[in-house]
């Protein structure tokens, strides 16, 4: 789609250049000015061609970031300059040094050059010949420079509204910028550095300020839950007493001591 703008833009150029050569004679030829009248419609049409081409299609194309407009546009305009740059000299024309290629080249370039400039020659009964003919060169340098142009309008029309949403982020990227501090030179060779005992004042607030930042950033450890004692045992109120177990005294059996088998004689009792 991007190579179809591109053609398109050139060819709709040459078409529309070529459309003017039908207004015979042509007005400005390469050897000088052909003087003659211009009608309303080739008027019409001239300035018709110069808004178009040269304002409202170099406009479009940087607005709507059709960059491939612009470069149909600068190829046509490098048409213009073409003739100046690579005529060929006189010698080469006419006498004995002339050759057919230059003298063919010479009229391809003759008919770029009335090709060009045939839209503009109505104009040059305003502005006259002389800058009805810079027209067709200013072709090549608007297509360039409107593009980039609006592209630079762009970019500070953004970073003005980025700045006036959000100013902070503006402010904090210039004090970044201005307190980064320059890279350390690399050392070529073997470096040998002495164990550091003591840590540097650097490094203690540095440790100072991160335990802070970390004291405030975690939360407190939640309190341990306190014991919970145990219900004490629900006695019924209409439970009867226990009684307690009373325990008899002990009784003492007295025996009668043992008769003696003899009696008071010593003879055995039977």
């Amino acid at each position: 789609m991007r190579r179809d703008y591109f053609t398109c833009v050139f060819l709709a150029l040459i078409a529309g250049a070529l459309a003017f050569l039908c207004f015979c004679p042509v007005y400005f030829d390469y050897l000088g000015v052909i003087p003659r009248e211009f009608g309303l419609l080739e008027t019409v049409l001239s300035w018709t061609y110069a808004v178009f081409f040269l304002l409202a299609l170099p406009l479009y194309a940087g607005y709507a970031r059709k960059y491939w407009i612009s470069i149909g546009l600068a190829c046509y305009g490098f048409l213009a300059y073409a003739p100046a740059w690579f005529y060929p000299a006189e010698e080469k024309l006419v006498g004995e040094g002339a050759d057919i290629i230059s003298v063919g080249l010479a009229a391809f370039l003759r008919g770029i050059y009335c090709m060009v400039n045939a839209p503009f020659a109505a104009i040059s009964d305003v502005t006259g010949p002389e800058k009805a003919l810079a027209f067709s060169k200013l072709i090549l340098p608007v297509a360039v420079a409107v593009p980039l142009l609006i592209k630079l309008i762009r970019f500070y029309r953004n970073a003005y509204a980025q700045e006036r949403l959000d100013p902070a982020a503006v402010m904090s990227q210039e004090v970044k910028t201005k307190t980064r501090k320059p890279a350390k030179p690399e050392v070529l060779g073997t470096v040998i550095t002495a164990p550091v005992n003591a840590a540097s004042p650097e490094e203690v607030s540095k440790q100072a300020t991160e335990q802070a930042v970390k004291a405030q950033t975690e939360p407190a450890p939640a309190p341990a839950p306190a014991p919970v004692a145990a219900p004490p045992k629900k006695v019924p109120v209409d439970a009867p007493p226990k009684k307690e177990r009373v325990e008899a005294p002990e009784e003492k059996i007295l025996l009668d001591a043992p008769k003696s088998p003899y009696d008071d004689d010593g003879v055995i009792r039977l």
